[in-house]
């Protein structure tokens, strides 16, 4: 099943909207009419009308179902999902197709209960078919295995600061030619265009560059060159070197599919010259092939170019997988192409592959992978001479909406093309892909919050950490209310990870001052994603420097306490608390420490740290957030005699 597409090399739904109807009509010409529109991509227009005859006719299954898949079209999951859901009648011959939209909505909405809900009802629907059943399967396992995703504990944070021209239809794909340079793949339009069905190709995707000029990116620009007119036209990758810039070209059908194939230009003073189509190996025929990602290794002084790419050829494991092939100097032409493998590429769309060339990583999207909805970005660790499972970065990389085309900016940081809610506002809503940039935080261990923290607190003395570090002080984050107290800290030199002095005083619990710091400060950065046992990617490096210390230091032993915010019942609470505390157990545990010296404890909600509400009643979500956590109790393992 075709879903919240990703097209083959753009980050957008290629159909426009058309025109509307000034009175309710619900002949078969009209629904044909409509249906059509949905097909083509032209929701917009064709989402008010359905909306029309759905409130005039609330009983026409047929018009409610063209409305859900209008809304799953337009990356609208909530409305999809219950809009579906209404038209859905078991007493229907065939209604068992409408099932697995309505699950997969609910999933990308991020309403899980409900998504295993109607799981429950298609395993009792006899007529659905295997397929059906595998995938809602495949669904209840991503379910239960994104409550405890594993995320990649080096961090990202969205940064607000960055400005890109997007528009309102997709901007996507953000490569940098060189540093006062980006080249992206956009449609360029910010208001509602009319579709024509007798104009093909009447709205294209076209390159784009954008040009600095002083200190801002202001000077647009796409050559003729790569984007001729009727052809669709992005998702370009240079060469390191930047003498060589491979992307892609697509035509239309008449059905609105996209046939693509990945093309070479060479890059001369800033200037795209001799634009040649690559050869069979990559362009197989009867397949499309799109989303290039160039790399180099130097073979006796001589750079060898190996490209990754995407294609529906036969032979991978389903849907869009990626594959790679590299040049042959003898030969003087791209090799067969080698599909990467079931552990990277699934049955479902994997795609915008972006290497790694420091640690030789694999960053990709799919929408099969368990991940948060929509399209994920995912990284996969180099292993040999292939990759490891994939690896979900984590919010905020990845989001309810589809997130896509994650290209690394050196190791500052990355783009990223979302249609998440802070996007480019079309029609009152977001259409399409936007640019956005996230930047690296640099790892931080326990010890090295310490510091920070107290830089935070006390500004007006020298800080204490290296410039590296210091760059987090741009968005310090600060309770609303009544902050926690604060330990007197010792010099950051004075604090090290390893065996303790056993001379330094203890207090009752055999535990000297030094360790009681360091056990607050793991403490009150170990947080959890709101309903769930997930931990935060921030939580990680601590818990990292906990099993350090737990290695080093087997004079102690450890109790994990896990407390819950008070959402919820009560009894489930103590549940999810507990789950907590088994989670931070078994990461610790996977570290290296001793299981056997670590107990669990469940409070669930009865031990606040912060108010769940504010004074005047109403929510207040910052201290639920620290709330959701797993206090730490170290005590001196007494030797009996």
């Amino acid at each position: 099943m075709k879903f919240l597409p990703l097209l083959i090399f753009a980050g957008f739904t290629l159909g426009v909207p058309v025109c509307g109807f000034s009175q309710i009509d619900t002949s078969r010409s009209t629904f044909q009419n409509l249906k059509n529109q949905v097909a083509r991509g032209s929701y917009f227009s064709a989402i008010p009308v359905l909306e029309g005859i759905r409130k005039a006719y609330p009983g026409n299954q047929k018009f409610a179902q063209l409305l859900g898949e209008a809304y799953q079209e337009a990356r609208l999951p909530a409305k999809a999902a219950s809009t579906l859901e209404s038209a859905y009648n078991p007493k229907i011959k065939g209604s068992a197709k409408l099932l697995i939209p309505i699950i997969q909505n609910y999933y990308n909405a991020g309403n899980y209960d409900k998504a295993k809900i109607w799981i429950d009802q298609l395993d009792k629907r006899r007529d659905a078919d295997g397929t059906a059943k595998a995938r809602g399967k495949f669904l209840s396992n991503a379910i239960d295995e994104i409550s405890k995703a594993d995320t990649v504990s080096s961090r990202f944070q969205l940064d607000t600061n960055f400005r890109f021209p997007n528009s309102g239809y997709a901007d996507f794909s953000p490569v940098r030619m060189n540093d006062s340079t980006l080249v992206f793949s956009s449609l360029r339009q910010d208001s509602v265009a009319s579709f024509d069905p007798a104009v093909t190709n009447f709205l294209t995707t076209r390159i784009y560059v954008y040009r600095q000029s002083d200190l801002n990116f202001d000077h647009l620009e796409s050559p003729r060159l790569l984007t001729p007119p009727g052809v669709h036209s992005g998702n370009g990758s240079f060469t390191p070197d930047g003498r060589h810039f491979y992307f892609t070209r697509c035509l239309e059908t008449e059905s609105g599919k996209l046939n693509c194939a990945i093309y070479l230009a060479d890059v001369v003073k800033g200037k795209f010259e001799n634009i040649r189509k690559l050869d069979g190996a990559i362009n197989k025929p009867g397949s499309s092939n799109s989303q290039p990602f160039v790399v180099t290794t130097t073979v006796k002084n001589t750079l060898i170019e190996t490209l990754y790419f995407v294609s529906d050829r036969k032979g991978g494991a389903g849907g869009k997988d990626i594959w790679v092939s590299t040049y042959n100097l003898k030969k003087r032409k791209f090799g067969n192409a080698a599909n990467l493998g079931r552990l990277v590429n699934s049955a479902g769309n994997d795609q915008s592959p972006c290497l790694d060339e420091k640690t030789g990583h694999l960053y990709f999207t799919s929408d099969y992978h368990p991940g948060f909805g929509g399209y994920d970005v995912f990284l996969s660790r180099k292993a040999g001479n292939g990759f490891g499972k994939p690896i979900n970065l984590g919010k905020p990389v990845n989001s309810m909406a589809d997130d896509s085309y994650f290209q690394l900016n050196g190791g500052h940081g990355a783009f990223l093309s979302s249609n998440r809610a802070a996007g480019h506002v079309l029609d009152l809503q977001v259409c399409c892909e936007d640019v956005f940039y996230v930047k690296r935080l640099p790892y931080l261990d326990s010890l090295s919050w310490v510091a920070y923290q107290k830089s935070v607190r006390d500004p007006q003395k020298p800080s204490p950490v290296t410039p590296q570090v210091a760059e987090m002080k741009e968005t310090p984050v600060e309770p609303v209310i009544a902050p926690p107290p604060v330990a007197v800290m010792p010099k950051p030199e004075e604090i090290k990870i390893g065996k303790l002095d056993q001379k330094t005083k203890n207090d009752s619990k055999g535990v000297n001052q030094q360790t009681t710091i360091l056990m607050k400060a793991i403490s009150q950065n170990i947080q959890f994603e709101p309903g769930s046992n997930t931990l935060t990617a921030n939580t990680l490096p601590h818990l990292d420097s906990l099993a350090s210390f737990l290695k080093q230091n087997p004079i102690y032993r450890l109790t994990l306490t896990g407390h819950t915010d008070n959402k919820g019942s009560k009894a489930l609470n103590l549940k999810l608390s507990k789950t907590r505390a088994e989670k931070v157990k078994s990461y610790l545990v996977s570290k290296g420490a001793d299981q056997t010296r670590i107990a669990t404890v469940a409070k669930g909600p009865l031990v606040p740290l912060f108010p769940n509400n504010k004074p005047d009643g109403t929510d207040y979500p910052e201290g639920r957030a620290k709330n959701r956590r797993v206090s730490l109790d170290l005590r001196k393992v007494v030797k009996k005699k």
